[in-house]
């Protein structure tokens, strides 16, 4: 008998939260959301690449399609003139100064130093709504006992670079097309750097 009123009781207070209204903000849309089911359209571009780092753009470009894959949210697009939205970037320069030093002052150690900068455009108002401009990524690397363990070590930490960058990136869509249930506002990433546009 206390059993079955017992599972009576739960069966009224999951009804009660099931009817409250209760919803969570993470799973709200924005404006952003053309169709309002929780789905956006994104084109990869390819990044343009400045620098003499060949082949950068396109660890980006996959570490960029991995992430996004994560969620259902996004669904990628090969078709540019379907996309909801275009995320396009650019790797400004490179430097790789030696960090630290053993023997003789030969480089144990170096330092990749990538300014890089990307945007989202809204295809709908070809405005851009959200751009981060001229930030600075860094990652070591170790210095190999002859050039080609040096260059596989250093395009290792490319690769580390570039899956980091589509983490952060990944972050911020998710707060661009998510908002606050009570302020019905978008809740944006807080960050010294990164702009959204209205």
């Amino acid at each position: 008998m206390q059993d079955k009123y017992a599972l009576f009781i739960i069966f009224v207070i999951l009804c009660f939260l099931a009817g409250c209204g209760y919803s969570s903000p993470y799973s709200q849309t924005t404006d952003y959301d053309r169709d309002h089911d929780g789905q956006v359209t994104i084109y990869l571009q390819m990044w343009d690449n400045k620098t003499n780092l060949l082949g950068f753009q396109a660890t980006i470009q996959q570490s960029l399609t991995n992430w996004l894959k994560k969620s259902q949210r996004y669904i990628l697009t090969q078709n540019r003139d379907s996309a909801d939205f275009i995320l396009s970037g650019q790797i400004h320069s490179v430097e790789i100064p030696g960090l630290s030093f053993g023997q003789y002052d030969r480089a144990t150690e170096i330092r990749i130093n990538t300014r890089l900068s990307y945007q989202l455009l809204d295809t709908n108002t070809q405005k851009i709504v959200m751009v981060k401009s001229g930030f600075l990524k860094q990652q070591t690397s170790a210095v190999g006992s002859d050039s080609v363990h040096t260059k596989s070590n250093q395009q290792a930490a490319l690769t580390v670079m570039a899956d980091s960058l589509a983490d952060e990136i990944y972050i911020q869509l998710f707060y661009l097309f998510t908002r606050n249930d009570l302020t019905e506002e978008r809740q944006i990433m807080p960050t010294d750097d990164i702009t959204i546009l209205e």
